[in-house]
């Protein structure tokens, strides 16, 4: 699965009487940073209506390149630090074809794999949300039909109070593109989970195999991919 590259600007304002050193300094670290190992692009750009103003667009193959450039010789920048007026604002960015992009096969099981040990974990619910889109949604459990984060709540809290020491083992996972179109970069998942968990009001062990339906699509707020459909197909109870 390729890794993302990383995208970032930062804002900073330069104070006046700055000027020569600004250009020296700023120059010099763009020069710098491009031999560095993993870096894309590193560009600082001035602000043409304010050129006390500059903003540099960087990109890094990975995160353990960008955490190298960053600590390898800081004194150039730290002595430039007193001429700047306020802190320097730093913004990532992603692609916004990454919006509209299919997630390969692996990214899908990574995605259920994570899925099912949050919920055997019992992961804070915001943990769980972020898994599952704002809008849109429907959620087909035997017990009821989700539409929302406020019921997807209810419904996890429930679950909560009513099984304890929950186990989730992924058996069977197969991907295809969304059957309908559905939203850009939609796909449609056939999963077999077999779910272990402890009946709280009765004390004993149960067990079942799901066969689900998902829907899963890219995040408008992330990118990555988030459940906008799950449906519990069959419920089949099975020996401890």
């Amino acid at each position: 699965m390729e890794e993302a590259v990383l995208t970032f600007t930062l804002d900073i304002t330069v104070r006046t009487g700055h000027e020569t050193e600004a250009i020296r300094t700023l120059t010099a670290v763009e020069a710098k940073a491009r031999t560095d190992a993993g870096c894309v692009q590193f560009t600082w750009f001035q602000h043409v209506q304010d050129p006390y103003r500059f903003t540099l667009v960087e990109q890094w193959e990975s995160q353990e390149h960008l955490d190298a450039h960053l600590a390898a010789d800081p004194a150039l920048w730290e002595t430039f630090v007193p001429a700047l007026a306020g802190e320097p604002r730093s913004t990532p960015l992603r692609p916004v074809a990454d919006l509209a992009r299919t997630p390969d096969e692996g990214t899908v099981r990574d995605f259920a794999r994570t899925w099912f040990d949050r919920l055997s974990d019992r992961a804070p619910l915001e943990e769980l949300l972020a898994y599952v889109a704002a809008d849109g949604l429907e959620m087909v459990f035997p017990e009821a039909t989700l539409t929302d984060h406020q019921e997807f709540a209810a419904w996890y809290a429930e679950v909560g109070t009513l099984f304890r020491d929950q186990k989730h083992d992924l058996e069977r996972i197969e991907v295809t593109p969304a059957a309908d179109g559905g939203a850009e970069g939609a796909v449609d998942v056939d999963v077999t989970v077999v779910w272990r968990a402890t009946v709280v009001a009765e004390g004993r062990r149960s067990a079942a195999r799901a066969r689900q339906s998902w829907r899963l699509r890219p995040s408008f707020r992330t990118g990555a991919p988030e459940i906008v459909r799950y449906r519990v197909r069959s419920l089949e109870e099975i020996a401890v």
